[in-house]
């Protein structure tokens, strides 16, 4: 007989840097489910558990959505459709980042550049 290790939810969330309460929202929207309960109630995750929840946890690194992850991780999608809409989502941020940064560095040379440049107040 095989015994397997299990882990109850608050050590669960400790050992991973998060919170019960992230654990708790993932299993209800069936992102990671434990495989048990004790008979009080308590979630019990054992190692098939633990595994998707690091293959979760790498995914949000990559700054993925959970619908994106539940996607992957259920076998909807392939993880590398997910990384190439994330990447042109990516890259379209980027562009307009650029875009604002190029704009401010325009408005602060003109500040500089003005010695009366004023912050425009509303006339009353």
């Amino acid at each position: 007989m095989r015994t397997t290790e299990t882990w109850k939810v608050g050590p669960l969330a400790s050992a991973t840097g998060l919170t019960v309460r992230t654990l708790h929202h993932w299993d209800e929207i069936g992102l990671v489910c434990p495989s048990g309960r004790t008979t009080s109630g308590h979630r019990l995750y054992e190692a098939d558990d633990v595994q998707r929840l690091y293959q979760v946890l790498a995914l949000r690194q990559l700054g993925l959505s959970l619908d994106s992850i539940a996607a992957v991780t259920d076998g909807d999608t392939s993880l590398s459709e997910i990384l190439d809409a994330h990447r042109a989502y990516l890259d379209e941020q980027l562009t307009a980042t650029r875009t604002l940064r190029a704009h401010v560095e325009m408005l602060s040379r003109r500040v500089r550049t003005s010695p009366d440049a004023r912050w425009p107040t509303s006339s009353k």
